[in-house]
């Protein structure tokens, strides 16, 4: 297997979401857990990381099959492959 090289938010991201697989947690949410309770109304840090976070773990970015937003909620990892 692969060593992949993750920031610590992008390691914190996917800690959190694979703590709920299938589960959707909102950008709340994870802006909470991730960056810390002043954060709530910084969605665009979870674009800009769940984006990061795609280009390392996807085979295809574009066509994402395991870190899955919902737009406008959350993101969700989907383990079912």
């Amino acid at each position: 297997s692969e060593e992949l090289h993750l920031t610590p938010i992008e390691y914190r991201l996917l800690q959190e979401l694979s703590g709920a697989p299938g589960r959707v947690l909102t950008h709340q949410h994870l802006l909470k857990a991730v960056w810390g309770p002043g954060h709530a109304e910084d969605v665009h840090y979870v674009r800009v990381h769940m984006a990061n976070l795609r280009k390392k773990i996807e085979a295809d970015p574009q066509q994402p099959r395991h870190l899955i937003t919902k737009t406008g909620i959350g993101c969700h990892l989907d383990t079912d492959d």
